[in-house]
């Protein structure tokens, strides 16, 4: 069964590509950044644990945002992600469980 969570967002391009997600517990960030050198979004997420953000810390700039992260879970797909029909609600937190390093 999907762990459905609601998510605030910046940037948009077929996806959200800077996700904010919580559960009950803990608050996640999805980063998948524009690269300049190759003019396209990254095909994975970097995914995150934060610390608990408050709403003027969402509310500016997201650049830099990983940075704040207690912990870096690791990478996974931007294609496994499952969001609700509109891509703009919410996402199936059970990703999490498919994060993994890479080189």
């Amino acid at each position: 069964m999907p762990k459905w969570a609601p998510i605030i967002y910046r940037e948009f391009y077929d996806v959200p590509r800077a996700v904010v997600a919580s559960d009950d517990q803990r608050m996640y960030l999805f980063d998948c950044p524009f690269d300049e050198t190759r003019d396209g979004y990254a095909s994975d997420y970097d995914v995150y644990l934060m610390p608990s953000l408050s709403q003027s810390d969402l509310s500016g700039s997201w650049v830099d945002l990983g940075q704040r992260a207690t912990r870096r879970l690791g990478r996974v797909a931007v294609s496994s992600v499952r969001f609700d029909e509109t891509r703009r609600r919410e996402i199936d937190l059970d990703i999490l469980e498919q994060t993994h390093e890479t080189a």
